[in-house]
């Protein structure tokens, strides 16, 4: 299909979707919203979700290395989309990034796409598990609930030993495998 083609389609498709979710919104109520809002704070605010958009990018450009090479501005692209997809479905639109790069750089194989999503959940998990478990050493408890908390904390304990055990084992893995792979 043409690039104006597909230009033209998408930008219906976006009124039509800016409709869909618009058409029963009170919109002096929005208006009037966006008036009291503090414009630094607002311009401030989509920086850092793009600076976030960014290092995303940047994260699954790391990921894709060792499969293919691709360049950061596609993938910022198809990261943006995959995000505005998750926005407007939730998260059966998590499938949309993996796919929707193998359309715009023909270098990337879905399967490797989707590969490297599943990589980005154990790390996300890993990372989630981490920031629990250090924020636990900081949390004050509530006087009187010492005994129920003791279990949170020692469970926060035991998954970042569990975090750092399977990173280890995985980074032993790396460092002997490959003496293996060579020889085979």
């Amino acid at each position: 299909m043409q690039k104006s083609l597909k230009f033209i389609l998408l930008f219906f498709v976006a009124i039509f979707i800016f409709w869909f979710f618009g058409r029963n919104l009170n919109w002096q109520k929005v208006i009037h919203s966006l008036q009291k809002a503090n414009a630094v704070y607002l311009i401030f605010a989509t920086l850092v979700i793009c600076l976030g958009y960014l290092l995303r990018a940047v994260r699954w450009k790391v990921l894709l290395a060792p499969i293919t090479e691709t360049s950061l501005k596609e993938l910022f692209a198809t990261t943006t989309v995959g995000y505005a997809a998750v926005f407007l479905v939730g998260r059966a639109g998590e499938i949309v990034r993996p796919m929707w790069l193998p359309m715009r750089d023909p270098k990337v194989r879905p399967s490797a796409a989707l590969v490297t999503l599943g990589v980005e959940r154990v790390f996300d998990l890993a990372s989630l598990i981490c920031f629990f478990s250090l924020n636990l050493f900081w949390f004050s408890v509530p006087a009187g609930r010492e005994s129920e908390f003791a279990y949170i904390k020692l469970a926060g304990n035991f998954m970042l030993v569990g975090v750092f055990v399977g990173f280890s084992m995985l980074f032993i893995y790396h460092k002997l495998s490959a003496p293996f792979i060579v020889w085979a």
